[in-house]
Formats: C-alpha cells, structure tokens, sequence
C-alpha cells in the first residue's frame, strides 16, 4: 500500500509539473482545420487542374520564368486554402509543386551559367518581384508584418527586453513549481531515512531553494547508475547457459552496488572473465530477454547464487561387481527456486510463446531423441 501510494503521488507531480510547463496546452493550440470537400466526381477536376499545370511548365521548358512559377504557385495555394480540392486530389498537391520546382530550378541554373551578370540580375530582379506579389496574394499584409517585425528587431533594446522576458519566464516558473518540488524531496527524503520528519531542516530548505539543480543532478544519477546496471545485467546473462535463467538476488546486489559506484564497464567485464564465465549468446536476443523478465515484481528472483547445487545421480550399465557411482553438477550460474520457471511462463504470454518455441526445436531438428541408450563401458565382443 505504501509503495502504491508513493507512486501515485510522484505521478500526480509529474502531470502537475507537464501541466504547468505548457505541455497540455499544445494540444489546444492545434487548429480545428475543416477536412477536405469529398467531391462527386471524386477529385477528377482536381487532378487534371494540377496535370496541367504540370504539362505546362513542362512545354514550356527554358520559357518557365518566374513569373509563370509564381502564378502557378498563387492558383494552387489559394485553391488549398480555400479548400477547394477533393480529399483524394490534396496527396497529389505536394507532387505537383515539386515537379514544377524542377522545371523552374533547371531554368534558374541554365539561367545563372548563360546570361550574362547585367541579365542575370535582371532575372533575379524578376523572381524577387514575382514571389512578393505571389505571397501578398495568398497572405495579404504578410509583407508588411514581415517588414515590422524586421524593424523591431533592429531597434534599440530589443534583445534586452528579450533577456528581461526570458528571466521573467523562467522566475515564475521557480516559483509555479517550487511546491511540487517541496513534495517531491519530501518524499525523497522519506523514502531514504524512512521518517516523515526532517532532522536537519537547514540542509532541506538550502536543497529547496536550489531544487532545479538537485532534481536535475539526482534524476541525471539515476538514469546514468539505471543505464550501466541494464548493461550490467545483459553482459553478465549473456555468460550464462541459460538465457532464460534469472539472476540470483546477491548477483543482482552486487551489479547495483557495481553500478552506483565508480567502477567501469570493462573492469566488470575482467572480472567476469576471472571467473571463467565466457560468452555464450549474443547481444541482441539476451537484450530482448532482459527487457521481457524486467517487468515482473524483484520478488521473482533466483536463489543466492551461493545455494547448494543439486545432485544428479546417473546410473550406468556396467559389468557385475561394479556398483553404480554418481557425481554432482557444479554450475557457476545461479539456480532457480523450483517451479519458478513454470509460474513465470503462467503469468506472462510473452514467455508463454517463447516457451512453446523452445519444445518445438528439439522436434525440428533431425535426428533428435528424447531418450538415448546407455554406452556400455567395456567394448563388445561381436564373435
């Protein structure tokens, strides 16, 4: 009960703080457009509107100047903005443009490699006018706000009236969220002392007051020690015999404790080779593993590795007077509580259909038996 109601109160923080970043109101931003006309022709009008366009410019060839890019441009963009093309007809809007782009960006390249400069920046002069007049006729008064906006960026003090409004921003944000982050260390502090009392108010009010920088610096810890004890977790399951096998509940401990501290990868990895533990599978199927097994309760762990292993007594035909012997199996890997694997592929259909898979192979494979004859330990005599 404890552990659910401390997750639900970190949940409700962090839609609280997604509340007050903004991050809902995006969804409010986004305009309600109309959907496209469905037109009884089915778009057929449209499509040989923008054919022709097209062929056009294509008949055209070298004569497509800017003047006649830019009308084409206007008609299709005032078309689409009224609305005005079938459902069907507005996926063929975007190939239309780029394939009268093509037609005017060759003509704009011959143009550069053949006129002369005084013709070139004729030609030039010509796009210039054409494309202002093309988006005065699709937003009319855009050129002038564009020129506005141009001159209040070239006043005096404007960037520091920017400075000033990011600053303001960002203090009412301190402010807006500094509660949430009350709570939050709150529970932090709980969490760790197990008290709801705080002993040492002075180091709690400083760690409050500069909460971005400790909530940025414990989430930055976290997710930095969570990366390296996952990498730990793959490269020490990709060294055991059993990619399904759970690692015990001391190796898990032990890669933690290896993971908050200082240690490096690679020296993980020698000591790993130091224990003679190799290799056995690849990266990306242990991966897929870890991350399935990831989502069950730590309560479904193995035994401590340090368990006793079991004996497995083999009975072997042999001639009369020698009696039966038996040896035990010794596996540096951990062994599961019995039944466990059972319990997992019950609870889980992701297991469940990686298990059916396991049983199929060994039925697959040619020339496979369940059950083999014992070897006879003395040769025999076939005369």
């Amino acid at each position: 009960m404890r552990k659910i109601t401390l997750i639900s109160v970190k949940t409700l923080l962090a839609f609280l703080f997604l509340y007050n970043i903004g991050h809902f109101s995006l969804f409010n931003n986004i305009e309600d457009n109309p959907s496209p006309p469905i037109k009884a022709d089915g778009g057929k009008k449209d499509f040989i509107f923008l054919q022709e366009k097209v062929k056009r410019a294509e008949l055209l060839g070298p004569a497509y100047g800017p003047e006649e890019y830019f009308a084409d441009l206007t008609e299709i963009r005032l078309k689409q903005k009224n609305n005005d093309f079938d459902r069907l007809a507005v996926m063929s809007i975007s190939n239309s443009i780029f394939s009268l782009l093509e037609v005017f960006d060759r003509n704009v390249k011959n143009a550069r490699m053949h006129m002369s400069e005084p013709e070139y920046e004729n030609f030039m002069l010509r796009l210039s006018n054409a494309r202002d007049t093309s988006q005065e006729a699709v937003n009319p008064g855009q050129m002038q706000r564009d020129q506005e906006r141009q001159a209040r960026y070239q006043a005096d003090g404007f960037w520091r009236g920017v400075v000033i409004k990011i600053l303001t921003y960002l203090f009412g944000f301190y402010w807006k969220n500094m509660p949430l982050a009350f709570i939050l260390l709150w529970i932090w502090w709980y969490q760790d002392k197990n008290r709801v009392s705080i002993n040492n108010p002075l180091s709690f009010l400083i760690c409050l007051i500069l909460y971005p920088i400790v909530i940025g610096r414990a989430w930055q810890k976290i997710i930095k020690e969570g990366r390296r004890s996952l990498a730990m977790q793959i490269e020490f399951k990709r060294r055991q015999s059993n990619i399904f096998s759970l690692i015990s509940k001391d190796e898990l401990q032990i890669i933690r404790r290896l993971a908050q501290s200082h240690t490096g990868f690679r020296d993980y990895q020698h000591e790993l080779n130091d224990r003679h533990l190799t290799r056995q599978h690849a990266l990306v199927p242990v991966l897929l593993v870890t991350i399935v097994l990831m989502v069950f309760n730590e309560t479904l762990i193995a035994t401590p590795s340090d368990a006793t292993p079991p004996t497995v007594e083999i009975t072997v035909n042999m001639p009369p007077g020698i009696s039966h012997y038996h040896y035990q199996v010794d596996d540096t890997m951990s062994w599961s509580i019995p039944g466990l694997a059972e319990e997992l592929i019950m609870t889980s259909p992701y297991l469940l259909v990686i298990s059916e898979v396991i049983r199929l192979i060994p039925k697959l494979l040619e020339g496979h038996k369940r059950k083999l004859e014992p070897i006879p330990l003395l040769p025999i005599n076939l005369s």
